[in-house]
């Protein structure tokens, strides 16, 4: 697992493990506070619900009292009102336990909590020098592989609004697209264009405009999903992916950003001003079905943005879809 990717160690840990080494239920307590491990996964092409054993936290202190002076791993025999929060969506009934603590730089981290229906499997006689260097590797593959993401991250964030970067949208466009066709659903694409933003920095300064920036990513964060993807394309021109998003429920989506947008009361430096946004909506519906991913995704990129132009040369602060573009 040394260059493992967070969800590879993950599954190694969840899954794998319980299968080598017969181990009945595995699940994994993480301590997130800042919400950053969420993102970080968020960012990979795989969803936080691939891994219902994940359970996130705030505070150890619970999963701390468990374990013994010098947080060595608890063995011994299942306790209801110890154990029950490690292990929820159990519907046979547990009988042992081995809690390992994940320390790293002296700090814990986490927990990986391992049951078994025998009462035997995991006594408290059992020698636990294996658990001790279990939970010693486990620690170190999660710290470097969250490293990693972190990297990686960076490398596909736009520092400014701190949302995903146009290389991250071409990247996770594509492997949409596979998603949708081996599920056989539709992929929505919009592109959003903030109206009249020249003026903005013109008239205002650029501090102004990179306010607004962060605050329109901010305001298409919220009417999104938590399967949805958004990006900033360049400029200031956004791009969203719409997992199993058909034209209706696109069209949809993006008439609650342009609200959002158009409602938004900016409040800075008291200066007035109003804001609004243009959005341009296709689906794969609409494209014409092809083997050639690249090219489908090119078609999709390229019908959201021609039913932009459409949206900005009729008016602006308007959703067009491609198909009511007439292209």
């Amino acid at each position: 697992m040394r260059s493992a990717s967070l969800p590879e160690v993950l599954r190694t840990i969840l899954y794998d493990s319980r299968a080598g080494f017969g181990w009945d239920l595995v699940t994994l307590t993480l301590n997130d506070p800042e919400y950053e491990i969420h993102r970080l996964l968020d960012s990979t092409s795989t969803p936080r619900s691939d891994f219902p054993e994940l359970m996130f936290c705030d505070d150890l202190n619970l999963v701390d009292q468990l374990f013994e002076q010098g947080r060595r791993p608890t063995l011994g025999p299942y306790r209801v009102r110890a154990h029950t929060s490690l292990f929820p969506k159990t519907e046979q009934r547990i009988a042992s336990v081995a809690i390992l603590p994940l320390i790293r730089d002296r700090h814990l981290i986490g927990s990986l909590n391992l049951a078994s229906y025998n009462r035997d499997k995991f006594s408290v006689e059992s020698a636990t020098d294996f658990m001790d260097h279990l939970s010693t590797v486990l620690s170190v593959c999660l710290e470097a592989a969250e490293n990693r993401e972190r990297l990686r991250f960076i490398g596909l964030t736009d520092g400014l609004t701190n949302v995903n970067n146009r290389r991250f949208f071409d990247q996770r466009l594509l492997e949409e697209l596979e998603r949708a066709r081996r599920g056989n659903v539709p992929l929505g694409c919009l592109f959003i264009d903030l109206d009249f933003f020249k003026t903005v920095n013109d008239e205002h300064g650029h501090q102004v405009g990179d306010d607004v920036l962060r605050h329109v990513a901010q305001l298409i964060r919220e009417q999104l999903r938590t399967i949805d993807v958004v990006a900033r394309y360049g400029g200031e021109e956004f791009s969203v992916l719409l997992a199993q998003a058909d034209l209706e429920l696109a069209i949809e989506i993006a008439e609650r950003i342009r609200k959002s947008v158009e409602q938004w009361e900016y409040d800075f430096s008291e200066i007035d001003l109003e804001v609004s946004v243009s959005i341009g909506v296709a689906t794969t519906e609409l494209i014409e079905p092809i083997d050639d991913i690249n090219e489908v995704a090119h078609r999709l990129v390229e019908a959201a943005d021609q039913a932009l132009y459409q949206a900005k040369r009729t008016g602006r602060n308007r959703v067009v879809s491609y198909e009511a573009s007439g292209e």
